[in-house]
Formats: C-alpha cells, sequence, structure tokens
C-alpha cells in the first residue's frame, strides 16, 4: 500500500496500549479510526481505511475492525451508526426466514445484501447467532445468523451492490494481506536468530527463497490493493478489489502456511499469533463465495475477446515417430 508509515505507528502505539478488545474499539473510536470511510467520496482514504484494518488485524485479530469500516463504506446513508458494525456475506432465505454467515460476531448491528441485489441493514437485537459450520474461524470474528425477513431493514441510497461487494472484499485482501505481511517478517527475524551446526537458518539458501518467495507474494498483495485503492479514488469499475482478494485468499494463506513450517514445532502453537492470522487469511478466502466467485469477478471484468494461444508443437511430439 501506500507509505502510510505515521498512521501506521500512531495506530501500531494505540493498539499496543489496548491489549483488552472493548478497550481497543473504544480507542479506535475515540481517535477517529472507525470514520474513514463515511460515503463513496471518500474513498481516497482508501488506502488508509486498508492499513487500520490490517494493523488491527496483526494486534487485534478478534475485532473485526475490517467488517466495520466496510459496513460504514457500504452504508453512507445510514445515521446514526452503530458502534459496532459487521457484514453478512451471503444473506439468503425465502423471504420469511434469511440465513446468512456474518463477518464481526459481536457487532451491534449488520450490513449485506438481499439475492436481488437490494442493501439491507440488521440490528442485533432482531438476529439468532450460532457457531459457525468453519469451527477454525470462530476465533476469526466469523459466525452464522438467522432473521426474520420482517426485521430486514432496506438501505436507500446506498452504494450500487457492486461497489458495497467489491468495497468488503477490498478490505478482506487488505487484511490478509497485512497479517501475511507481517508473518513474513517474523519468519525473516526468526530464521536469524536461530543457529544450526553453529549457523543461522537464515544463511541457507534453499530457506533465502522460500522467505524471498513470501516477500514476493506481499508485495503482489500490496500492488493489487494499491491499484484497487486508485480506482476507488478515480471512480472506475472496482475490478482491482477482487483481483486483491482473488490473490490474497490464495497466496496470503500459502505464506502463513510457510511461516508456521519454517518456524518448526512452534509454529503451531497459539501462544505464538501465527495461527490467528492464518485464520484471518482463511477468512479473507472463504468469505464472498470464496476464490470460485473472486475468480469470476475477476473474468467478468475483462474483455470477453478471447485471444488465439500459440501452439506448443512440443505437445504433439510422438516419440513412436521415425
Amino acid at each position: 500500500m501506500t507509505t502510510l508509515s505515521s498512521e501506521q505507528a500512531a495506530l501500531t502505539a494505540l493498539l499496543e496500549r489496548n491489549h483488552d478488545g472493548a478497550a481497543a474499539w473504544d480507542a479506535l473510536a475515540r481517535d477517529g479510526w472507525l470514520d474513514l470511510v463515511p460515503d463513496r467520496s471518500s474513498w481516497a482514504l482508501a488506502s488508509v481505511a486498508a492499513t487500520v484494518a490490517g494493523t488491527a488485524g496483526v494486534y487485534h485479530p478478534q475485532l473485526a475492525v475490517g467488517a466495520h469500516l466496510a459496513a460504514t463504506a457500504v452504508l453512507p446513508a445510514a445515521a446514526p451508526r452503530a458502534r459496532r458494525m459487521g457484514v453478512v456475506t451471503d444473506l439468503a432465505g425465502d423471504g420469511e426466514s434469511m440465513t446468512g454467515t456474518a463477518w464481526g460476531a459481536e457487532a451491534d448491528a449488520y450490513v449485506g445484501w438481499l439475492p436481488d441485489q437490494r442493501v439491507v441493514s440488521i440490528n442485533r437485537t432482531d438476529i439468532e447467532q450460532t457457531a459457525s459450520p468453519m469451527l477454525f474461524l470462530e476465533d476469526a470474528s466469523v459466525c452464522r445468523i438467522a432473521v426474520a425477513g420482517s426485521s430486514i431493514n432496506i438501505v436507500e441510497g446506498a452504494d450500487p451492490p457492486e461497489c458495497a461487494r467489491a468495497q468488503v472484499a477490498f478490505i478482506l485482501a487488505a487484511e490478509a494481506t497485512a497479517v501475511a505481511t507481517a508473518a513474513t517478517s517474523r519468519t525473516g527475524e526468526y530464521l536469524a536468530q536461530r543457529f544450526a551446526f553453529g549457523r543461522p537458518l537464515a544463511g541457507q539458501q534453499v530457506l533465502q527463497h522460500r522467505v524471498v518467495d513470501m516477500r514476493l507474494a506481499c508485495l503482489t498483495g500490496s500492488a493489487l490493493l494499491e491499484r484497487a485503492a486508485t480506482e476507488w479514488t478515480d471512480g472506475a469499475r472496482p475490478r482491482s478489489s477482487w483481483a486483491a482478494k482473488l490473490h490474497a485468499g490464495q497466496q496470503s494463506v500459502w505464506t502463513i502456511e510457510q511461516a508456521i513450517q519454517l518456524h518448526g514445532g512452534i509454529g503451531f502453537t497459539e501462544e505464538l499469533g501465527i495461527a490467528s492470522w492464518l485464520r484471518i487469511a482463511q477468512r479473507c478466502r472463504l468469505l464472498m463465495g470464496g476464490q470460485t466467485q473472486a475468480a469470476r469477478e475477476v473474468l467478468e471484468s475483462v474483455s470477453p475477446a478471447i485471444t488465439p494461444q500459440p501452439r506448443d508443437w512440443a505437445l504433439d511430439f510422438d516419440p513412436g515417430m521415425g
């Protein structure tokens, strides 16, 4: 993302001073970090919003600050806003009873969209929460909800569903890319500190190559987020947000898996914290229709014309021919 070192340093210091989740939420709200994207015109601050979501994911992975920022971006006409907002990513049902997957289990209100693409809001008091069938995502603020159709509020004046869904994809990608970057940095530091046969592990070329691949995956994710933020600012179709999510859903999970393996046995422990980052990356990959939907969104945004590919004559080689 764009260099925002001063903002990131201030946010990091704030979150390090407030280890308790409730205290962290209060501090974020008090200092204005939750008001970055109140309407469509403010997407010039998309890079800052992504930095906030990613930094919060690194230091407080259970807060789901990204869900709050995505929800406030989707609902520029909703006032007053709830203290903590979440996003329902797959609201469906027969109209009388609806179910969905909520990102932000501790939210006071939720944003989502019906199958007919109308944007809706739902109060926390009107829903019934149950455990997510994806048990490994419970610590990533994901749960299942059920709500009566009469309790769903249609939002007038919200951004078009295409933009609303892309905003959520953008924030998911930002969180996943940030935690993958943090995992890569921690892995590099760990390898420099650990020794085998009298030499630091970081001196082994095979491990160096793996860390380089991890860093390249993170840099590519950051570049895609930068491009997506520029598209929001310019008002272009937000196809790069889906490209960023597609990349983050695959490469961030792979990067953090590499970090766990390179840490050895302690990489699998909850105390190290990398497992929490892995759940955030998995959340990015699984929500909003998963990798299949993200790939479909990317393909639909490009030209339908098919460019003929050059023929690979090596594939026609027949060793039985004279």
